[in-house]
């Protein structure tokens, strides 16, 4: 998370910028050019946002598969 967090911190013009970015969760990686404006960028379904230096709000859209609704989750990440 270091990585997306020094990239989001930055003081970027409000156009925003493509940036190639890694995700990783558990066994999952992802890789993406992404769109970085206003301090967040999208992977999928998931939105990273710079909530202050060094924390990051993640939201992820979960469809629950008995179901077929959808839900979203909310999570903090925190640079180390």
């Amino acid at each position: 998370m270091a990585d997306i967090m020094s990239i989001l911190s930055a003081n970027y013009k409000s156009a925003g910028f493509r940036a190639q970015v890694k995700y990783q969760s558990g066994s999952t990686v992802k890789y993406q050019s992404v769109l970085i404006k206003d301090k967040s960028f999208r992977i999928g379904d998931t939105k990273f946002t710079l909530t202050k230096p060094g924390t990051a709000q993640i939201k992820n859209v979960i469809t629950d598969p008995a179901t077929g609704s959808t839900y979203l989750d909310t999570a903090t990440a925190t640079q180390s």
